[in-house]
């Protein structure tokens, strides 16, 4: 993907968890089932990865030096329409008046690159600060200003295309040995053309071969056996995945 790839905020969602201090891990985000949105969000903020600027001057050199410190990802100032009715906002509202737990919060981009593919999501365990209302004058939308700190670290899962295998299961057409054989693997969900490839060190039964370009297995097997291998399809605008394969090749 290239600058081709810009987007925008529109149709992107925030998400809150259970309050939980203890979460950490990837794993333990995502194992998370119980999610709810905050809905009316204008405005996400601007947040993610800084590290702390450390100086230190010295006499002899009379310059300053400068070393990276502890990394700080900062806190997300969320402005959504004030909705006394929603269910996420009243959860940061609670939060900010009574009580002192932080919670799970999950961004959810709309940046898949294809129809079938992912969108970008991070996760981070969020304290809530802050929940300011913003009335103004007789023709403002009242607003409610939400500061969120990111407690330790930021975790970015990337958007990422599907890619689906045709074949799906693992086993292919038998062959006999002496007979002509063919079969395709065909994949979609990349973009792009794709090209296909065996996992460094695997081979096909004696006598076959893969087309690059088609994902055609041809050839005429010259042994018995069964054989296991790893198709690889690298697709040359975005996407890479691997499919196992095993073809059994009999007795004519």
């Amino acid at each position: 993907m290239s600058e081709s790839f810009l987007q925008t905020t529109a149709k992107s969602k925030l998400y809150i968890g259970p309050a939980n201090n203890l979460i950490n891990t990837l794993d333990e985000f995502e194992a998370i089932t119980e999610w709810t949105e905050v809905t009316g969000l204008i405005d996400l903020g601007k947040w993610g990865y800084e590290g702390n600027e450390i100086t230190q001057g010295f006499i002899d050199d009379a310059y300053v030096h400068r070393l990276k410190g502890n990394l700080d990802n900062g806190k997300i100032d969320l402005v959504v329409g004030r909705n006394p009715f929603d269910a996420g906002q009243n959860i940061l509202r609670d939060a900010v008046q009574s009580n002192w737990n932080k919670y799970p919060v999950k961004v959810v981009l709309n940046d898949q690159p294809t129809d079938t593919g992912t969108p970008s999501v991070f996760y981070f365990k969020g304290v809530p600060l802050s929940a300011q209302n913003d009335f103004g004058e007789v023709n403002n939308v009242v607003k409610t200003t939400f500061s969120i700190g990111v407690d330790g670290q930021l975790f970015e899962v990337p958007a990422d295309v599907t890619i689906v295998f045709d074949p799906a299961g693992a086993a292919l057409t038998a062959a006999v040995q002496g007979d002509p054989y063919s079969e395709t693997i065909a994949v979609s969900g990349g973009v792009g053309a794709p090209s296909f490839a065996l996992k460094d060190g695997d081979a096909l039964p004696a006598g076959l071969s893969l087309a690059a370009s088609t994902g055609v297995i041809s050839g005429t097997p010259t042994a018995t056996g069964v054989s296991t291998f790893t198709v690889k399809v690298t697709y040359d605008g975005f996407g890479e995945d691997e499919h196992d394969y095993g073809i059994t090749v009999t007795a004519s």
